[in-house]
């Protein structure tokens, strides 16, 4: 296993596209506010001071409805992609090896 720790900074407004993981997704919300897009869920927004928890493999994106400041934990097998774009289509596409 390998642990990925980042920052992410996203302008409001800005939308991230459909992907996944290929383990768990833990994401702290240092400041703003963004809504977290889980397919198959109702949409649910996390604001400054909390955290959320994406599922390994859950197709999900995300929309920064103010600028916001992320600070993300990734768990997953050595060697895998950090994510996986998830076309309109279906198409998945590696990204970050």
């Amino acid at each position: 296993l390998e642990v990925v720790v980042s920052r992410a900074q996203i302008p409001a407004g800005v939308e991230l596209p459909m992907h996944y993981h290929p383990g768990e997704e833990f994401v702290y919300v240092a400041s703003g506010t963004v809504v977290l897009k889980l397919q198959g869920q109702p949409d649910k927004e996390f604001s400054a001071g909390t955290a959320g928890v994406v599922p390994m493999r859950a197709i999900h994106g995300a929309v920064a409805k103010t600028s916001v400041d992320l600070v993300v934990f990734r768990v997953h097998d050595k060697g895998q992609p950090v994510r996986v774009l998830v076309k309109p289509d279906g198409q998945e596409v590696p990204l970050d090896k």
